[in-house]
């Protein structure tokens, strides 16, 4: 820091709710300082516009959504220094941490009820309607279990809520007949090339063999 009125003295402030040793200017410009030197200055320890992009318009919402979130904390320690205590108002810091939590537990799904039921109980279940339907895109359970591969699919069971194929091996159908489910294999097990009957192969088994004829 350098002044043309101030000594070398200091004074114990804080910073990040620690004490520490900060010359007396920094005290005063902090007392006489504008609004907008103390808008910038608590922005400047929240930079949420600092990643470059190629879209300016993208940094100057960025800019404006950081500027909310500020007079948005203004507006509640306005509203709370006449109730309640200094000490139990939130800092800047805490005041930011708790909307991203809000925003958080707003916009994620709840957590699936565990049923308890077995896996294996509930997928050999012939009283439920187990039907295909479409949903996420999962990896199909038959799939990892047999070839060791993830084959993505979007097909799964409305009753177990797993991703099964239904075109490639016919995995929705496999899944739900068989007792006992295939263990699962090794990375280094899997097969080169494809999965094991693709529908090529099965096409090729079901077409009679074509005669050879010779040349004479």
């Amino acid at each position: 820091m350098i002044s043309t009125f101030h000594d070398n003295s200091t004074y114990t402030g804080t910073r990040a709710g620690e004490e520490c040793e900060k010359p007396i200017c920094v005290k005063d410009y902090n007392t006489t300082m504008g609004d907008i030197d103390l808008k910038y200055q608590k922005l400047s320890m929240y930079p949420m516009e600092r990643k470059r992009g190629l879209k300016w318009y993208i940094k100057m919402f960025k800019r404006l959504l950081n500027t909310c979130v500020h007079n948005a904390y203004i507006l509640y320690k306005d509203s709370h220094n006449k109730r309640y205590d200094e000490k139990n108002i939130m800092t800047h810091r805490d005041f930011r941490y708790q909307i991203a939590v809000s925003l958080k537990m707003r916009h994620v799904p709840p957590a699936p009820v565990r049923s308890l039921i077995s896996r294996s109980e509930l997928r050999l279940d012939r009283t439920k309607n187990h039907m295909p339907i479409r949903g996420d895109n999962l990896c199909c359970q038959m799939c990892s279990l047999k070839y060791a591969i993830r084959s993505r699919a979007v097909i799964q069971c409305s009753v177990c809520k797993v991703g099964l194929c239904v075109l490639k091996d016919d995995c929705f159908l496999e899944y739900h007949s068989v007792e006992t489910l295939p263990p699962r294999r090794l990375k280094r097990d899997k097969p080169k090339r494809g999965h094991g009957l693709g529908r090529q192969n099965r096409r090729n088994e079901h077409t009679e063999p074509t005669p050879l004829t010779s040349k004479e």
